[in-house]
Formats: C-alpha cells, structure tokens, sequence
C-alpha cells in the first residue's frame, strides 16, 4: 500500500511516496504513539495534582487553562504538522497549516489567559524558578 502526500512550498510540489512497512514508518508511528501517551500522561498528572489539594482558588484555574493551552493543544499543533501523525495523517498540507495555528493561537490564548489569572491573584509568586520562568 502506498501513502502519498502533497507538501507544498512555494509553487513547487514534492510528493513523498512511503510503503506502510517500511522500518521507518513503523518507527515514527511508535514515536509518534508514545509521544501522545507522554502528553496525556503529563497533563493527567497536572491536572490530577492541582484537584488533590483543597485550595480553590486562581490556583485550579491556572493549572487547568495552562496545561489545556501548552501541554494538550501546543504539542498537538506541533505534531499536526508531522506527516506519520495518526489523526493527521488524510489531511491535505493547507488542512494541517490551518489546524496548526488555529490550536497553536488557542493554545496561547488559553496560557496567557492561565498566567493572568494566577497574577491577578495578588500572591507574588516570584520566589522560585517556575514563577520567574513561567
């Protein structure tokens, strides 16, 4: 079976043609899988953490809003981009191009929107690395 994509830079056009058991393709797809279970596996655990303590407070928004806007929908943008990606892979280039900055701008919106919250609430958190950093 042959998989073919249409990448397009300026007006020329390459076309990639790839056999599905090629050692490559099955490499990227197990890169690409275990990718996916890193993210979600992060995310869970932030989330998870932030719900343990019984502060509720900009503290719970903060987590939520950021970890949705960089670790789930950042990455996700990122990987859209990669032509072994599962979810991605039956969309045209100019397809991937508009999902990638769609998720990338609400990624960001969410995490500015995450970091005003946490500055509104009026605790200086400027002590240690992550709140100097971000």
């Amino acid at each position: 079976m042959t998989v073919q994509n249409d990448y397009r830079q300026n007006t020329n056009v390459v076309q990639i043609n790839v056999d599905e058991k090629a050692p490559f393709v099955v490499f990227m797809s197990v890169i690409i899988t275990l990718t996916h279970i890193l993210i979600g596996a992060i995310a869970f655990n932030a989330i998870f953490f932030a719900n343990i303590f019984d502060i509720r407070s900009s503290f719970e928004q903060h987590v939520y809003l950021c970890v949705i806007g960089y670790i789930l929908l950042m990455s996700q943008a990122v990987l859209s981009m990669n032509p072994y990606a599962s979810w991605a892979k039956v969309l045209s280039y100019e397809n991937k191009k508009m999902i990638h900055w769609l998720m990338q701008i609400l990624g960001s919106v969410l995490a500015i929107a995450g970091s005003i919250v946490k500055l509104v609430d009026g605790v200086p958190n400027f002590r240690s690395a992550h709140g100097i950093l971000g």
